[in-house]
C-alpha cells in the first residue's frame, strides 16, 4: 500500500494504492475510508487494468468540474476569479 500523487491545475490529488488482495481482506475498512474521508483508492490487479474507487460525492464533484471547465471561456473566467481571490481582490456584499 502506498500513496500516489497526481498534479492537477491548482493542486495535487493524493490517492491510496492497494492490491486487489488487500482490498478483499478488508473491504469494509476501505469502503468506509472512501465514504468517510473522500479518499480515492487505486486497486491494482495482476493481469487486468487497475480500478479507481471513489465516493459518489467525489465522483459528482469530478463530473461537475469537468463540465465547468470544458468550455475555454468558462475555464479562463474561473481561473481569473481564482487568481483574484488569491491576491485578495474581493468585494464583500450583504445579501438579505
Amino acid at each position: 500500500m502506498f500513496k500516489l500523487q497526481i498534479r492537477i491545475i491548482g493542486g495535487v490529488i493524493d490517492m491510496l494504492t492497494i492490491s486487489y488482495k488487500t482490498l478483499r481482506k478488508s473491504m469494509k475498512k476501505y469502503l468506509d475510508l472512501i465514504a468517510d474521508s473522500l479518499e480515492i483508492i487505486v486497486v491494482t490487479r495482476k493481469v487486468e487494468n487497475s480500478i479507481v474507487m471513489m465516493s459518489e460525492k467525489t465522483y459528482d464533484n469530478l463530473i461537475e468540474n469537468i463540465y465547468l471547465t470544458q468550455n475555454k471561456r468558462n475555464f479562463d473566467w474561473l481561473m481569473e476569479s481564482k487568481r483574484q481571490l488569491e491576491v485578495g481582490k474581493t468585494i464583500d456584499k450583504n445579501i438579505k
